[in-house]
């Protein structure tokens, strides 16, 4: 299997990946040939190749690292307890099956509200609506840090921050926080959601453990800064996030049936914007685990 990899035009980073098969068990030099891609290039955006069945992408994924139980963390039953599955499908109630596909989501990484966070996430366009429905928007987390001043990386190196996933609404916009509202109305209230209860800690700035590049590990789930006062903190965290999510770093992916993105989590954040909900949008996801040096 040969890999063509070739810069997304127009976009501030990422690549689009061609030749790469998730439904085919992936050898030691495909998993090296996707890792280097990542580390060049932060995201790659795949392509052009045959649907993978849920057992075949979780033994893909899995060939990169041990997976979070995504859909049993989430309450959702499924053969395959490392996909989560997103979907505006409804239920014979008329609730969404699980956690929903359609409603925005604020700027975040996988899982930071956990000890352990996501280090890569696999996502993927099952079913789209026409046009593909909303965007998602990815902000590359190792150019805001390599962009801020060493006065500014002294301060922020060794910084811990405090991750909940309560209050990271106040990051959507008025519209958004009215989509958000209105789709609390298909909400499953079978679907739980993890580490609502008790708060994560991951350092500010976050260096790939095998890359040993540094991220700034800043989005909306992270409530406060470990021994700072909480205005303080929230000042600090809002300059942050401005920086973080500038336009000139960020790329929005319009979604195509059948996309499969992979990207770093330590050094990309994302966000979702809203869909129709009356159109049927189902994604599969799954993340590996980032071990945080014994923070918790």
């Amino acid at each position: 299997m040969s890999l063509k990899v070739r810069k997304l035009p127009g976009a501030p980073f990422g690549a689009l990946v061609e030749g790469l098969e998730p439904a085919e068990f992936p050898s030691e030099d495909i998993v090296a040939a996707v890792r280097s891609a990542l580390a060049s290039h932060v995201l790659l955006v795949v392509r052009g190749h045959q649907p993978p069945s849920d057992h075949d992408l979780v033994r893909f994924a899995a060939a990169f690292g041990p997976l979070f139980d995504g859909g049993e963390l989430f309450g959702i039953s499924s053969p395959t307890k490392e996909i989560l599955r997103l979907s505006s499908e409804r239920n014979e109630l008329g609730l969404e099956s699980g956690p929903s596909a359609v409603t925005p989501l604020p700027w975040h990484t996988d899982y930071s509200y956990l000890p352990c966070a996501a280090r890569e996430t696999f996502l993927e366009a099952v079913r789209l609506p026409p046009g593909g429905g909303g965007r998602t928007w990815f902000a590359n987390a190792y150019d805001a840090w390599e962009s801020l001043s060493q006065t500014i990386h002294d301060r922020l190196d060794g910084l811990i921050a405090i991750h909940s996933i309560k209050g990271s609404g106040r990051y959507l916009s008025q519209d958004e926080q009215q989509a958000a509202q209105a789709g609390r109305a298909y909400k499953n209230p079978a679907v739980s959601y993890p580490g609502a209860r008790v708060p994560a800690r991951h350092p500010l700035a976050h260096r790939h453990p095998d890359t040993g590049r540094v991220a700034l590990y800043v989005n909306s789930l992270v409530a406060g800064i470990e021994g700072w006062e909480p205005q303080d903190a929230s000042e600090l965290l809002e300059d942050l996030m401005v920086h973080a999510t500038d336009e000139g770093r960020v790329y929005g992916h319009g979604w195509e049936e059948g996309d499969l993105v992979i990207f770093d989590d330590i050094g990309v954040i994302h966000r979702r914007d809203s869909s129709d909900p009356e159109q049927i949008r189902t994604m599969r996801q799954l993340s590996t685990m980032l071990n945080d040096d014994g923070l918790s």
